[in-house]
């Protein structure tokens, strides 16, 4: 058992986080009085921690997560950040740049999420903008029935050529997943068997 410094209280210790520098190893407040100094602090800025969190999940998905299969599309386009190299950084960035807009959608209840304009390119100046996480949401899926719907041609290892009315009819009769065909397609590659699509 351990007494929490700000809530008095005695707790087990797994309710304490761990803290390599301390004796015991763990911080001396509890779990639940850091979660509550953190939203006391995020609540006196709201724009500023809406950015850090922003800030931070770009740079988890380009490093830490960046073999996560839903970040596939991350490492596969070599996507990189040109608007800073850390959270901090970043989150410096888009309170500069995007105050106005994302403490617009906080104050409609929205949650402002960066968003790549090119879903291939960078987290650059000219290629992000700040929507709600429902608009963005809404803008993957809508893309992605884009992509798989599309007329498809596949241009056979042997040189033959057949059109399919989607990518899923071409994955469905060869076998090959639809993001490796979308991404050859669009990459204008051809797969290790041969295939190449249009």
């Amino acid at each position: 058992m351990k007494k929490c410094t700000k809530c008095k209280e005695k707790k087990r210790l797994d309710e304490f986080y761990r803290l390599k520098k301390a004796r015991d190893g763990r911080r001396p407040d509890c779990k639940s009085c850091c979660k509550r100094q953190k939203k006391d602090k995020e609540m006196e800025n709201p724009v500023l921690a809406r950015c850090k969190r922003m800030g931070f999940g770009i740079i988890k998905r380009l490093t830490t997560d960046i073999d996560r299969k839903s970040n596939k599309t991350y490492k596969d386009n070599n996507v990189k950040s040109e608007i800073g190299s850390t959270g901090n950084e970043i989150a410096d960035f888009l309170y500069k740049n995007y105050y106005e807009e994302i403490e617009e959608l906080i104050n409609d209840g929205e949650i402002p999420t960066v968003d790549r304009i090119d879903s291939s390119g960078n987290y650059s100046e000219d290629n992000i903008r700040i929507i709600s996480f429902k608009e963005n949401s809404l803008d993957g899926v809508k893309n992605a029935v884009e992509k798989t719907s599309k007329e498809t041609t596949v241009i056979y290892p042997d040189g033959t050529i057949r059109k399919f009315p989607s990518v899923s009819a071409v994955s469905r009769e060869l076998g090959i997943k639809r993001d490796t065909i979308i991404r050859n397609r669009d990459n204008d590659t051809e797969t290790r068997d041969g295939y190449r699509f249009m």
